[in-house]
């Protein structure tokens, strides 16, 4: 099996899994037998700026917001939303440390979070600065996921040093 194709064969695993509450993924399922390549996708209804300002209130109900940007505390982290409409997307972004204050240790263990504990958050370098950050196509975000993506940003960020989780499930294999 060529490494092109074990990446396939991981991803439709992964896909697979996404939906359900299993943690590992055990089995490799090849892409043309993989449940999720052959369901139709469903309705999304669009999410727009004024839905996504309700949803963030949900959160924190003293967001603030300065056009298609936001500012909300979550747990005692700041959340900053950044959109952009016309290019059809947003992020979720928390400062986490300043680049200069990286290990290598820190590094690798950033690396390793990305792929098996940070899940849906990711942590992202920008301006010389570690962030936690969420990023999605603003009009397919779902509303189920932004108070999830609120909360992966910010836990991301809090356990940076520690066990750099998301606090969501952990994938393994």
């Amino acid at each position: 099996m060529t490494h092109k194709t074990a990446a396939l064969f991981l991803l439709c695993a992964l896909a697979a899994c996404a939906s359900t509450p299993t943690a590992r993924v055990v089995a490799v399922t090849p892409p043309a037998q993989c449940p999720s390549a052959s369901e139709p996708e469903p309705e999304l209804s669009q999410m727009n700026l004024d839905q996504l300002d309700g949803l963030l209130r949900q959160v924190d109900p003293s967001a603030r917001r300065q056009g298609g940007a936001w500012e909300l505390d979550y747990r005692g982290v700041t959340v900053t939303v950044i959109t952009d409409a016309r290019a059809d997307r947003m992020r979720m972004v928390v400062p986490v440390a300043s680049v200069g204050e990286l290990s290598p240790d820190h590094v690798q263990a950033i690396m390793v979070a990305n792929f098996h504990t940070a899940l849906d958050a990711r942590y992202a370098v920008g301006e010389g600065v570690l962030f936690s950050t969420f990023i999605h196509r603003l009009s397919t975000l779902h509303e189920l996921d932004v108070e999830s993506a609120v909360r992966q940003t910010a836990t991301l960020a809090a356990t940076f040093g520690s066990s750099y989780s998301s606090g969501e499930l952990i994938f393994g294999g």
